[in-house]
């Protein structure tokens, strides 16, 4: 599982980043239970980032918090994602 994964290396490394996690939560791959206990485990040396839609509700257990929403996208124009680029 990931999230074993994740906590066998968290304190191995300086950056751990967790793409999509939030879609891996959406689906039921992971835990909000999941997230915090790895949280709790990371030495505060490590830059732990998570990424995906959902995740805000997180939020109160983060250091920091971004939104990236587009400002200009060839979707808005009817292209379908791309393969190699969305998927």
């Amino acid at each position: 599982q990931i999230m074993e994964l994740a906590c066998e290396q968290i304190s191995q490394v300086d950056v751990l980043i967790l793409d999509e996690l939030g879609e891996a939560m959406r689906r039921g791959f992971v835990t909000r239970e999941d997230v915090e206990a790895l949280i709790a485990i990371k030495p505060a040396t490590t830059e732990l980032v998570l990424t995906g839609r959902g995740l805000l509700p997180l939020a109160d257990l983060a250091d920091l918090v971004t939104e990236i929403r587009p400002i200009k996208h060839y979707f808005d124009e009817g292209l379908l994602a791309r393969q190699g680029i969305e998927y």
